[in-house]
């Protein structure tokens, strides 16, 4: 068990500050602090709170008394699950910045909890981005300095400290993403040059440990996990490819509706190898799941049909994904057990899969596509799911 002067002296170190910082909060002489550190003496009560207040914990925390850290952890994932069935509203009563409030609570009692520090520090640089890039609502600029100070500093706390090799790449990825929120591009290529060309060194490393230890069980599971990584990585170069070309307008639409069918050739793939084995542990749809991931290609290939006035290729696409709707929906039946409001959730996921295929280039609802009978036909199929 840490003694107080090691607690005090990691926290510090984790609050990024020095000795001469800390003594200057707290009007102390830095030899104070020195000697606390070193157990050599105590602060005086009445500085326990002051102490803790400037370190980002409670007193708790810096007593190391009064904890129950996986208790309190399973209350906190219960609280973001709701919070994530909940889209809530905007500012400071949206999900992401709920989703941060209620991780930054936990880690005041815990701050070297290194997953939910960064899932922390991921929350809050999505809440700036959708304050400051897509004006969902006003981010004073002093409040977003503070706020993307605040999120550098956890990414980098993870990234620095951190030793486990996975947490430490996506804390890469997190800093990235808050220095494109202020267009510092050279710092956010630099972070990209420290990421292994390859993403998934724990795999590696695991699967190479399993074979020198001859486990071939285990080489097999590591195995599987790299070629899964690698294919699904593979799948989102050619989405990111196609939508690379499309983003031309009209011009290159021909050349990106054959990009888009490379994707979803290679997404064909990556279900036919993986699809059978996916979990439904969390019972979440999201582009991880092999028919989700190609239906997200087919919608946007849909919107390159519409753009050039396909209507019959775009009723294609239409059904085929209605046929990826009707078939999640037969697994989610079979193989996962959702809350109600979750299953509730994830049928309007469903049945909204034809109105995605041109609500992202066509802003009515009454167009050249949902006027077609092949149209009307699909989506009757989806909304009589129950």
């Amino acid at each position: 068990m840490l003694s107080f002067g090691q607690r005090l002296k990691m926290l510090r170190r984790e609050a990024e500050l020095s000795q001469s910082e800390l003594a200057e909060a707290l009007n102390v002489s830095v030899q104070s602090v020195s000697k606390w550190e070193c157990d050599s003496n105590m602060p005086d009560v009445s500085l326990l709170l002051p102490i803790a207040s400037v370190l980002g914990v409670t007193t708790d925390c810096l007593l190391g008394a009064g904890t129950n850290e996986a208790e309190d952890l399973e209350r906190l994932k219960a609280q973001l699950e709701d919070i994530e069935l909940d889209e809530g509203k905007v500012g400071k009563e949206s999900k992401q910045y709920r989703l941060y409030a209620a991780q930054k609570d936990f880690l005041k009692k815990y701050p070297l909890n290194y997953d939910i520090k960064l899932g922390c520090s991921d929350a809050l640089v999505w809440h700036l981005y959708n304050g400051v890039k897509r004006k969902l609502y006003d981010l004073p600029r002093e409040e977003f300095e503070a706020y993307w100070n605040e999120g550098v500093r956890m990414a980098q706390s993870v990234r620095l400290r951190d030793s486990d090799p996975q947490r430490s790449s996506i804390s890469r990825h997190t800093l990235i993403n808050y220095y494109l929120l202020k267009e510092q591009w050279d710092d956010a290529e630099a972070m990209a040059h420290e990421l292994p060309r390859t993403s998934f060194t724990r795999d590696d490393a695991l699967y190479y440990i399993a074979e020198h230890r001859s486990d071939a069980a285990a080489m097999e599971k590591y195995a599987a996990e790299l070629a899964k990584n690698h294919s699904l990585e593979n799948v989102f170069a050619l989405l990111e490819r196609a939508r690379s070309i499309s983003i031309y307008g009209n011009v290159r639409k021909r050349e990106a509706l054959a990009a888009w069918d490379d994707a979803i050739s290679a997404a064909e793939e990556y279900e036919r190898l993986f699809g059978a084995s996916w979990s439904w542990e969390d019972n979440v749809l999201n582009l991880d799941h092999p028919k989700v991931l190609r239906s997200e290609l087919l919608i946007r290939k849909c919107g390159d049909l519409l753009a050039i006035l396909d209507i019959e290729g775009a009723l294609d696409v239409v059904e085929q994904i209605t046929d990826i709707a009707l078939s999640l929906h037969r697994e989610i039946k079979e193989k996962a057990s959702p809350s109600p409001k979750r299953y509730a959730d994830m049928l309007d996921f469903l049945r909204g899969y034809p109105v995605a295929c041109y609500n992202r280039v066509i802003d009515s609802d009454d167009n050249v596509l949902t006027r077609e009978e092949r149209f009307k036909a699909c989506r009757a199929k989806l909304d009589a799911l129950e």
